[in-house]
């Protein structure tokens, strides 16, 4: 399951875009050494076509498993594997359904290009919309966690986080970085101003936070969160008002 953490600065959201490829020990099986790989983005030392499975094979077993998706799905811009990269953003979709917004439509403005004009305008419909879980029957090739049936859609398989999921977290961080994994970014962020609103935000708590707002770009309620700061009395640091101007033009 992908991991989000706070590293050399990065908030957890800013890691699964911000980490550096790294020397791989080639001679190892590719299963290890994808295990131990920190990039998201695969080097060339990597068989695309190989990684490209594995990954395939990994995402069947682990749904859920969003650093997997996103690796399988930069991966598949290779030209020897466009032909599966819409097959491979499916299964991002139909895995997270309607949680994990901004990863969803980031993965697709960063494939886009690579996409027909059908299939992206059709995902980004699916992403207008909110809920997929109604979304229009389609099969792309590729894909692993739809049937390929001429039929109604239905997952190969439905998992999803329990509603009433264990709360016995060490702290508020780890809570945010479980539902980061989940896709759960507005349940995260809602964590965060809770803390902030109830005057226990840190820097930690507020750039995360910050970089939530940067990546869903949801203007109106950044507008409302620095209102409701100000009416708990909480003068919003100059971080907050500079945001505040970026927004503007979102």
């Amino acid at each position: 399951m992908i991991v989000f953490h706070r590293a050399c600065g990065h908030t957890m959201l800013e890691t699964l875009f911000s980490e550096k490829n790294t020397n791989a020990n080639i001679q190892r099986p590719l299963p290890f050494q994808l295990d131990e790989e920190p990039a998201i983005q695969l080097a060339d030392q990597y068989n695309h076509v190989h990684s490209w499975r594995f990954l395939s094979h990994h995402v069947r077993r682990y749904p859920l498993d969003v650093r997997a998706h996103t690796r399988r799905i930069l991966l598949a811009i290779q030209p020897e594997l466009q032909q599966w990269l819409a097959g491979s953003l499916l299964d991002l979709f139909l895995a997270l359904k309607g949680a994990g917004h901004p990863l969803r439509q980031r993965l697709l403005d960063n494939v886009a290009t690579e996409l027909p004009l059908a299939s992206r305008q059709r995902f980004q419909q699916w992403l207008d919309e909110e809920d997929t879980s109604d979304m229009p029957y389609v099969h792309y090739a590729g894909s692993v966690l739809s049937t390929g049936e001429n039929q109604a859609a239905h997952n190969l398989v439905s998992l999803e986080r329990a509603t009433h999921a264990p709360t016995n977290y060490a702290s508020v961080m780890d809570e945010v970085q479980a539902n980061l994994e989940y896709g759960q970014v507005d349940l995260a962020a809602s964590l965060l101003e809770t803390e902030m609103l109830n005057g226990r935000g840190d820097a930690q708590i507020e750039n995360e936070l910050l970089t939530i707002y940067r990546s869903t770009r949801h203007a109106d309620k950044l507008t409302n969160f620095i209102a409701a700061l100000n009416a708990q009395g909480i003068q919003a640091s100059e971080q907050w008002r500079q945001l505040a101007q970026e927004a503007k033009h979102w």
